[in-house]
């Protein structure tokens, strides 16, 4: 996998990662926040966290599709 598509994983790691604990803190799971128990912190981390995987498939599939590299020439 190249730079690029590993890169974009983490990314998408990221927004997975950011979003849950939107969308947990949100529904009241995680408390201690002005996010706690607010509907629009749920819906807005679960759309965080579906745009992370969205984002983190696409760089694996970009990353599988990518040509292979060149061997150097001897």
């Amino acid at each position: 996998m190249k730079r690029p598509a590993i890169a974009g994983l983490l990314v998408g790691i990221i927004f997975v990662l950011l979003g849950s604990v939107f969308a947990l803190q949100g529904d009241g799971v995680l408390a201690g926040s002005g996010m706690s128990n607010n509907p629009f912190w749920l819906y807005a981390g679960s759309l965080i966290a579906v745009l992370g995987v969205a984002i983190a498939g696409l760089a694996v599939w970009m990353g599988s599709r990518s040509p292979p590299a060149k061997a150097a020439a001897a």
